[in-house]
This record gives structure tokens, C-alpha cells and sequence, in this order.
């Protein structure tokens, strides 16, 4: 995303998190803080600094590619853009498959279901929120699911709270 977007330009050094940015998370970075009900299931990208240490926001013209091949199985608004769900054919030991959820996107097609992604493909923007007490920012949520878990069933909600979706650092996942 830092190539892409021409961050390495501007000096990109390093993504910068707050508390409550990361996976697992308590706080809420956001607003007027606090803590959340559930921990983080992702990472949100909002901040990142220079090579000379200086910190940089992120803006709402930052595209956003697909990290992997895939196919979308879902897209549905959240509370700050729309979230875009993809499933790649790629299974861990136990047969679950790899999905990645990008959130608070401002999609750059009206995608069908099923659509297929190639890895680099850029399929958002992020949104601007129009909030000044939460940035534009990109949440990224990375699961392994279940294969005979319907996508239709996929929700912010679902993700979260299922005994059966495994979870895990988008951040081990994250191509720059």
C-alpha cells in the first residue's frame, strides 16, 4: 500500500499505531477514548511516519489494493464507509480459508458477488469519515474461516464474536 500510493516518496518509514489501533486491542483510539466491548479484530492504518520521524495522517485519496488473489463474497456499509470481504483459496491445517475484510472503504466499482481480485488490484479508496473525532483510516481484519461457513452469514458481529473464525494479526498478513 506504502508503493503504491507513493508514500515511500513522501519518506515512509513505518506504519505508527496509537493504543487501541492493533489487533487485540482494548482502547479506543478514537473520539473520547475508552475502552471497547470486545479487543480489536484488526489493525486500523490511519498514521505513519518518516524517514526523519516526522508523523503523517492518512488521507481519503489513499487507494487501497487487494493483498491477495480472490474472490469479494460480500460488501455491506459499516459505520464510516463500506467493508469489502474476500475469500483467497488458501487453507490452514484445520481447513478453514483465509479471508481478509477491508473497512471504512469508498469502493472504487459496484463489485458483484463473487468478483474476482488479483493480488495489487486496487479496489477502494479510504473513506473520509466527515468526522473530526475519528480520521480517515483503514481497518484491516484477517480470519480464517470456516469453508462451509456461509459468506452471506459474514458481519462485523460475526467476525468478532464466532467460536469458529480464528482470527489473527493482519499485520502478519500485510504486503506493503
Amino acid at each position: 500500500m506504502a508503493s503504491i500510493n507513493g508514500l515511500y516518496e513522501k519518506g515512509f518509514d513505518r506504519w505508527e499505531f496509537l493504543p487501541g489501533m492493533r489487533f487485540g486491542d482494548r482502547e479506543k483510539w478514537w473520539g473520547t477514548g475508552g475502552l471497547r466491548a470486545f479487543p480489536h479484530e484488526g489493525v486500523d492504518l490511519c498514521l505513519f511516519r518518516d524517514t526523519r520521524g516526522k508523523l503523517h495522517a492518512m488521507q481519503g485519496t489513499i487507494r487501497i489494493p487487494v493483498m491477495y488473489d480472490g474472490i469479494i463474497v460480500k460488501t455491506g456499509s459499516d459505520f464510516l464507509g463500506r467493508s469489502i470481504f474476500f475469500r483467497h483459496e488458501c487453507f490452514d491445517a484445520g481447513g478453514r480459508v483465509l479471508h481478509t475484510v477491508f473497512g471504512h472503504t469508498r469502493p472504487c466499482h459496484v463489485f458483484r458477488y463473487e468478483h474476482p481480485v488479483k493480488q495489487g488490484e486496487i479496489i477502494a479508496e479510504i473513506a473520509e469519515t466527515g468526522n473530526s473525532n475519528i480520521p480517515p483510516h483503514l481497518h484491516i481484519t484477517a480470519a480464517w474461516i470456516p469453508a462451509s461457513m456461509s459468506s452471506a452469514g459474514l458481519d462485523w458481529e460475526t467476525l468478532g464474536r464466532s467460536r469458529e473464525i480464528l482470527l489473527f494479526d493482519p499485520l502478519t498478513a500485510v504486503k506493503g
